[in-house]
């Protein structure tokens, strides 16, 4: 590993013509002195041409070279945003790479969170050096973090950029964190700091501050893939999650402990988050809690998906509710109930980052904390109030060891704080009137509460609660039993569990059709709704795809995940199996790990399958994506594939990436007895 780094100077950009800055004790924005005293910046022209070398804070990832710069932006004399950039000075050859920019702003010891990026940055895959174009976030939005009376003088700011990409090597899923934190001191600047009647804008420098020591600090983190107990995060690492729109940074994990003096019922569903927004909930489980009792949850769930919890006590009545959205790695969440629930039916809701997912928040990370309070309506017709205010809550009753005193104002995520999903200081129905019967049922009426063990914390399977409790836990007006798809089919519980992931839907008479012919068109739409991968290459135009086609959009995403290839796209055209064998495990990136010939001689018509495909029919069938029905060492690759076998193969394909759990048929190449989708159990 190399032991040094680059150190970075921060660089006022001033986008508005004819302005300049001083550097040493500019009347208008200024670099806040340390404590311990710092030499004021040089001017531009005596500063340094070469980048110096800062502290180390942890190891350096082997082959990449980076600094990260936040620059505020100047215009009609007044700081108007700041901006992140990466500049990467070498970085590896890579086969995909994208960045993701945060901003945090400090506050009472608290890093908040001010700005997620929507979508990531890619990355050309040639090493070398590149500098992306600089992120830009308006100082609104720091301002409406702090509140219009907070200290502007002394702001201190964090950015953070996350990195994942895969090497030519043959490397995959790796990840990198950096991040660099600098003190500003604003005041607007006054008309003398204009520059002449040039039209060139001027650049000035100014230090970076870390704390009080007057030097700036980069960290870059390298993610172990598989580790096994140590995390490589350093402590000081404030993580979030991912607004609406930005891609999925991997798999989600969380726990969640109740802080109660009595036990309760928490009632658990999934909000899946796609593209557009949210899918509608769907039913994980309900969870017998004792006092102050922990649970874990993963699989099928990702960064940015929200969890709702409806807190029931032993006499079935709703006490209390929190909603809350996955971070980028493990979420440890806490609901704090008072004594008095039943009279309250308030919750505190605090979580944030839990990097070795030992179910406690890591320190000096970011916590989110705020309040709900559910209304005294009837039972039934309740409304919850997500509070920012908390003049009317009497947060010392929400007191619990191990966590900070609650706040006094509500600390949301960005998307829960502000834009179109967002939640704080709003009112939702308790009750919504399309929700699965299993979340509008008393606990125990119509499935079975699981009740903790009392010797350790454990952990579930949401994919296979979710397929467990598949009829009882979609939304009303979820269509997954189909007439023409009778309980015997074959392909019953790949296309019920796809149709309550609304991946899949059936016609208006009420019929699957699984006999029919499936368009290239309508697979994309599929591979959109099945699939959270990230951007992995920019969209092209299909000449054969104008933007008024009704599978435009899903086209153009099924794309820039990594499926299909570029040329006309031919939407209408029918796939047949070995199309959608391929499509699937090219843009999974799956590769062959034993003799694709050898690993093919299982199939009877081997022969059959082209020599261009073989290696990706190979990787599908050692990811155990091929279903054969009704012969399984028939392959059938030019036969036209069906909705019931796309289906099979979409689902099999989600299982493989841990985002489904398994189903057990006896029609899955490779596949061994086991608990399915549906009938499992996971009654402790």
């Amino acid at each position: 590993m190399k032991q040094s780094s680059f150190a970075l100077l921060s660089r006022i950009i001033i986008v508005a013509a004819g302005l300049t800055l001083a550097t040493s004790a500019p009347p208008g924005f200024s670099a806040t002195a340390a404590k311990t005293g710092q030499t004021p910046a040089k001017p531009a022209s005596q500063q340094p041409s070469e980048i110096e070398k800062p502290t180390l804070l942890s190891q350096w990832q082997e082959s990449w070279d980076t600094a990260v710069i936040i620059n505020p932006v100047i215009t009609n004399q007044e700081a108007t945003a700041f901006t992140i950039q990466l500049e990467v000075l070498s970085k590896p050859a890579t086969t995909y790479a994208n960045a993701v920019y945060q901003l945090f702003v400090r506050q009472n010891d608290r890093w908040l969170p001010v700005y997620t990026s929507t979508g990531a940055r890619l990355l050309p895959n040639q090493a070398g050096s590149l500098a992306l174009e600089p992120e830009v976030i308006p100082i609104t939005q720091v301002v409406r973090v702090l509140g219009n009376d907070a200290n502007m003088g002394n702001l201190a700011l964090k950015a953070v950029v996350q990195l994942r990409y895969d090497l030519q090597s043959g490397a995959k899923e790796q990840q990198l964190q950096l991040e660099t934190s600098q003190s500003y001191g604003l005041t607007k600047l006054p008309t003398t700091a204009q520059q002449g009647n040039t039209g060139t804008p001027a650049t000035a420098q100014t230090p970076i501050q870390q704390g009080n020591t007057g030097t700036s600090t980069t960290a870059q983190t390298p993610i172990q893939q598989g580790n096994t107990g140590t995390s490589t995060t350093p402590a000081t690492t404030a993580q979030q999650p991912l607004t609406t729109g930005s891609p999925m940074m991997g798999k989600g994990q969380f726990s969640l402990g109740i802080r109660s003096s009595s036990d309760v019922i928490a009632r658990i569903s999934l909000k899946p988050r796609r593209s557009n927004g949210y899918l509608r909930e769907r039913f994980i489980g309900d969870f017998r809690y004792k006092p102050n009792q922990g649970a874990k949850f993963m699989q099928g769930i990702y960064p940015g998906d929200r969890v709702v919890v409806r807190l029931y006590d032993l006499e079935n009545r709703a006490i209390g509710y929190s909603e809350f959205e996955l971070l980028f790695e493990n979420t440890a969440v806490n609901l704090v109930v008072p004594s008095d629930p039943a009279q309250s039916r308030a919750v505190r809701t605090v979580y944030g980052m839990d990097t070795n997912a030992d179910g406690s928040i890591d320190p000096s990370t970011v916590v989110y904390d705020y309040f709900t309070k559910i209304s005294s309506d009837p039972a039934g017709s309740e409304s919850v109030s997500f509070l920012t205010n908390l003049d009317t809550i009497d947060t010392s009753r929400f007191q619990a060891e191990g966590l900070l005193a609650p706040p006094r104002t509500s600390i949301y995520t960005p998307s829960l704080g502000s834009g179109a999903f967002s939640l704080a200081n709003r009112t939702v129905n308790l009750f919504g009137s399309d929700l699965a019967p299993a979340l509008i049922a008393q606990p125990g009426k119509v499935v079975q509460v699981i009740n903790l063990s009392d010797s350790s914390t454990l952990t579930y399977d949401v994919s296979q609660l979710v397929g467990q409790y598949r009829d009882e836990g979609v939304s009303q007006g979820i269509q997954v039993r189909f007439a023409d798809v009778p309980a015997d089919h074959w392909a019953k519980d790949f296309i019920g569990e796809l149709a309550a992931k609304e991946v899949l839907k059936g016609f208006l008479d009420g019929t699957f059709r699984p006999n029919e012919q499936v368009t290239r068109a309508e697979f994309a739409a599929m591979i959109r709704k099945a699939f959270n991968k990230p951007k992995t290459r920019n969209a092209v135009a299909f000449a054969d795809v104008p933007a008024s086609h009704w599978a435009a959009s899903a086209i153009r995403e099924a794309y820039e995940m990594g499926f299909f290839e570029q040329g006309n796209f031919n939407p209408d055209k029918k796939l047949d199996r070995l199309d959608i064998l391929t499509i699937l495990a090219k843009g999974l990136n799956y590769s062959a790990k034993g003799s694709p010939d050898s690993i093919l001689q299982m199939y009877s018509d081997s022969s059959t399958i082209p020599a261009d495909a073989r290696t990706l029919v190979a990787a599908a069938t050692e990811q155990g994506l091929v279903v054969n029905y009704p012969n399984l060492k028939v392959l059938n690759p030019k036969q036209m594939a069906t909705r019931a076998e796309v289906a099979a193969f979409l689902y099999q394909a989600l299982a493989s990436t841990g985002d489904v759990a398994r189903i057990a048929s006896p029609y899955v190449v490779g596949g061994a007895p086991g608990a399915g989708a549906a009938g499992s159990s996971n009654q402790p």
